[in-house]
């Protein structure tokens, strides 16, 4: 090399002038088309984090206000470099796609002195919402201790804010949910009367009516008033109560005091001689009483109580019993969730006493199959039936306090003898559960892992929720598991708690992600 600098002869002096502008050209493009590839790199990470953020937002709101996320994003990234002109940024929703598209260019340093000023990019990043069929049963708890410390009102602003971010105008064709309010009891609705799967039937009572003859009294002589006077007494006195509903206290103790009755003095009037006319006969009709079926039903026998099949095995529709509201099917009907969700009503919890998780979570498994007693899912033969998914949320405020509510033949334990029930006992809703307390619970738990195991089975993702600081530690533990992963369980101690929770479910459910 220093041989050929110290050649001064013509040949060797005009090559190296030559070559050397070159050489220098080249080297300077490798750096400068290195910059172009950095600040391509650089703006197309902003860009893909940009059209998330908008794509997010899009889930919930309007394009309008979800581009402004993304703009905002997309400002807050980048830095102001002089070798990088942006020409234009623009954000698009395109066939339900949010397209972020930035134009620039890379100012060059050593190729401007070739006459190349500058290199020019295009960036564009494609983030999809999901296009598959979403079908997902929210599985409530509506039992009595619902109604305290706000939980219940805290459940309805939370369901509702589930249902719109869910149902928002470019889902609602791709999303259907299910809502199952449960106690012991669900409500599978009056409408399903008759139906082939459900043992139920209105009581109808007739008290028949009869004759009867008598004489009138035409006069009456030798009359005389009578009075008596009764020896005086006490009545009432002692305590009752306390009483209480879902381990919530509905009635406080009640004493009252002993009240002391005077004597009472009455007056009849009493005759000597009495003069009867003819006979007269008077008719009543008969009479008929009717008890309708009220949509309640409570469980088939084992095992039939924790499964989706075989419904040559009737459900169960006792009457004189209290239950939820009515089940809604899979549907996209936003007015229809939502009127069921608002019309969890505080008043109706007197009547749902006791908590049995199993029969809210069978009824959701049961609204996301295309067989009776719900069909609204999907069923195999539609063409997009590979492509859905299907998702359980159940949430609950307490533990299991009674086992399986209804067993067509309960044995008693101590003489093997079982006791089965007619028709009309069921009707009655007689119940005959020899299980109480600790036993009651420990079946009943039983029955929670084995129904959150057989919804899995189904292919279905579970999401699980306990509400509020009367969950033990048992139940939290049973509802870790009944979720399909450990991420899917959330601990709301909150009404905020639960409404954060319901969002990151809705963001697990909804997922976007880049398609360019």
């Amino acid at each position: 090399m220093k041989k050929f600098l110290k050649n001064s002869s013509g040949n060797v002096a005009m090559t190296f002038a030559l070559t050397a502008t070159i050489v220098l050209t080249l080297a300077g493009g490798a750096v400068d088309y290195t910059r172009l590839n950095n600040a391509k790199n650089d703006y197309q990470v902003i860009a893909d984090a940009a059209a998330l953020a908008a794509a997010i937002e899009y889930k919930r709101e309007p394009w309008g206000a979800s581009k402004k996320v993304g703009e905002k994003f997309y400002n807050s990234q980048i830095a102001n470099e002089a070798s990088i002109e942006i020409t234009s940024v623009t954000f698009e929703l395109i066939d339900e796609a949010v397209v972020a598209t930035v134009k620039g260019s890379s100012k060059n340093a050593l190729l401007s002195i070739a006459g190349y000023k500058e290199f020019p990019f295009v960036v564009r990043s494609v983030v999809r919402l999901p296009d598959n069929p979403v079908e997902i049963a929210l599985v409530l708890d509506n039992t009595s201790s619902m109604n305290q410390d706000g939980k219940l009102d805290a459940l309805k602003s939370t369901a509702v804010d589930f249902v719109d971010t869910m149902l928002a105008d470019h889902l609602e064709d791709k999303v259907k949910i299910s809502i199952v309010p449960f106690a012991k009891y669900v409500n599978v609705g009056r409408s399903n009367y008759g139906a082939p799967w459900l043992d139920a039937k209105d009581k109808v009572t007739t008290i028949p009516g009869g004759c009867f003859t008598h004489r009138p009294v035409i006069s009456q002589t030798g009359c005389s008033e009578v009075t008596s006077t009764s020896a005086g007494s006490w009545t009432g006195g002692g305590c009752t109560g306390p009483t209480y509903n879902d381990g919530v206290l509905v009635q406080a103790q009640v004493c009252t005091e002993r009240t002391w009755n005077p004597p009472a003095t009455t007056t009849s009037t009493q005759c000597t001689n009495i003069n009867y006319g003819p006979e007269v006969t008077t008719c009543t009709p008969d009479t008929t009483h009717v008890v309708e079926w009220n949509g309640c039903v409570s469980s088939r026998k084992d095992p039939y109580n924790l499964n989706d099949s075989t419904f040559s095995k009737k459900v169960p529709g006792p009457l004189n019993i209290g239950c939820p509201q009515e089940i809604v099917p899979l549907t996209n009907k936003r007015n229809t969730l939502v009127a069921t969700i608002n019309g969890m009503q505080k008043d109706n919890f007197i009547y749902l006493q006791r908590t049995y998780v199993p029969q809210g979570i069978v009824w959701g498994m049961r609204t996301l199959s295309s067989q009776a007693p719900f069909t609204e899912a999907l069923s195999s033969t539609d063409p997009k039936f590979d492509k859905r998914k299907q998702f359980l949320v159940v949430m609950t405020d307490g533990n299991n306090t009674t086992a399986a509510s209804f067993d067509e033949d309960d044995t008693d334990p101590s003489t093997g003898v079982k006791n089965t029930l007619d028709h009309n006992d069921k009707l009655a809703g007689l119940h005959i559960d020899y299980t109480s307390g600790t036993e009651t619970s420990a079946k009943a738990n039983t029955a929670l892992e084995e129904v959150c195991q057989n919804v899995k089975d189904e292919g279905i993702e579970v999401f699980s929720i306990t509400f509020g600081s009367d969950v033990s530690a048992v139940t939290k533990g049973i509802m870790t598991n009944c979720a399909s992963n450990d991420k899917n369980y959330f601990d709301a101690g909150s009404g905020a708690d639960l409404l954060s929770a319901f969002q990151e479910i809705s963001d697990k459910i909804i997922t976007v992600y880049l398609a360019e």
